[in-house]
């Protein structure tokens, strides 16, 4: 269960989850390509960055989600309520 500020009602899923996560820009930026279904190596690709990078990014966020897999950070971020 999570209680949400009700000002946050007009915020996206991945703004909410940067939030309350405290993802940093680049790990939300991250987030918020794979969520639109790009896979690390086209993430890399779209923001002028090593693969490395990327995956370094995106385990700091499974870590971060106390999340183990792509799969199930994306539903996790499903969860949240959209505007």
């Amino acid at each position: 269960i999570w209680l949400l500020n009700p000002g946050s009602a007009h915020q996206t899923p991945l703004q909410l989850a940067s939030q309350m996560f405290s993802l940093t820009p680049a790990e939300q930026k991250v987030l918020g390509l794979l969520q639109a279904g790009h896979a690390p190596k086209s993430i890399a690709a779209q923001l002028h960055i090593e693969l490395t990078t990327v995956r370094s990014q995106l385990s700091n966020i499974l870590h971060k989600t106390s999340t183990s897999r792509q799969q199930e950070l994306l539903q996790l971020l499903a969860a949240f309520p959209s505007p």
